[in-house]
């Protein structure tokens, strides 16, 4: 039960530690090797690729993805993580005149380990990032463009493993046919819709209320995952909390969710996913929410929630995820 008590420092600290360890040990094995377009651990597959529908030419669609293939058992964590975790870092070096904008995440699973539920990617999932070339870009570079990663990632199954990695791709400017990643293809047509109805949240006694009105007709009824993009504000169970409580009247949802017990902030604006459907036909929404009403007081850091009825044994189990080592990666190389 004392260790029970320290698990909201011990989360709080994964948090801090795995950057930190990054920056001064993860990158030491890449560096001493030539990037590559595709890096093998005995965890994950990963390969940079690049989707241009319209060639390699200034002003037109281009994007390059990270692929991860995750080894049975094992993932990898979204831009929020749940209840433990950290998402996939991108680090680009890439010449004058090129340059990305935000991450489009795919859409994650709610992935359990006993009490704890984490939101990420098993099997294979592709992250997408937006690249925009110049007419500068192109004039400096007339045979291709040369795109630099630096990937850091935290690959998770009982234990968690810090894993980072160098990339190197060489985008061929000449050749002005179609590049299509059937991959990157599948990330793009699954991003998420914006919620056209209208849409609320709340502070109802310790808990929050959310509210759609105006689903499409194909949406009414089915059940709704909920991933919330700031972390550490609901229960990360959400929907599928033992309290929580959803329903449908019409084409309303409404939605009664935990608050989580390792809060820390007070927001008055949340952006959501709501997700519906299972497999190849889940389909998202991303909605944005001002908060209405009080917040209740602040958790306090090691207080015990009452009629908490937790164990030494999940205790045990969360702390072995903070346990993290790190190993070394090892290369094949660059598919053609």
């Amino acid at each position: 039960m004392r260790m029970l008590r320290l698990l909201p420092l011990l989360q709080s600290a994964l948090r801090l530690v795995l950057p930190l360890w990054w920056a001064l040990f993860g990158m030491a094995p890449a560096l001493s090797q030539t990037p590559a377009a595709e890096v093998v651990t005995p965890q994950v597959r990963a390969t940079l690729v690049a989707h241009a529908p319209q060639g390699v030419q200034a002003g037109q669609p281009l994007w390059v993805g990270l692929v991860l293939n995750h080894q049975p058992e094992w993932h990898t964590y979204w831009q929020n993580p749940g209840d433990s975790g950290l998402p996939t870092a991108l680090e680009w070096r890439l010449p004058k005149g090129v340059t990305v904008t935000e991450m489009l995440w795919p859409l994650p699973q709610k992935l359990r380990l006993g009490e704890w539920v984490n939101y990420g990617f098993e099997g294979q999932v592709t992250l997408v990032v937006p690249l925009k070339l110049s007419d500068a870009a192109i004039q400096a570079n007339p045979a291709s463009i040369p795109i630099g990663l630096t990937a850091h990632w935290l690959v998770c199954r009982t234990e968690c493993i810090p894993q980072s990695a160098e990339f190197q791709l060489s985008l061929p400017v000449q050749d002005r046919s179609n590049h299509i990643d059937p991959r990157v293809q599948a990330t793009l047509e699954n991003q998420p819709h914006m919620f056209t109805g209208t849409a609320s949240a709340r502070i109802e006694q310790g808990h929050l209320v959310l509210k759609g009105t105006g689903w499409p007709a194909e949406a009414v009824g089915q059940k709704v995952s909920i991933f919330p993009e700031q972390n550490e504000v609901i229960a990360a169970p959400a929907e599928t909390h033992p309290r929580a409580r959803t329903a449908w009247q019409n084409d309303t949802w409404q939605a009664r969710l935990p608050l989580s017990d390792l809060r820390s902030t007070e927001p008055r604006q949340l952006s959501w996913w709501w997700v519906v459907g299972e497999g190849a036909q889940r389909r998202a929404w991303h909605v944005q929410t001002q908060v209405q009403g009080d917040w209740p007081p602040l958790p306090v850091p090691g207080a015990q929630s009452s009629g908490q009825d937790a164990t030494d044994s999940l205790a045990d189990r969360k702390s072995t995820r903070l346990n993290s080592s790190h190993i070394p990666l090892s290369r094949m190389p660059s598919s053609a």
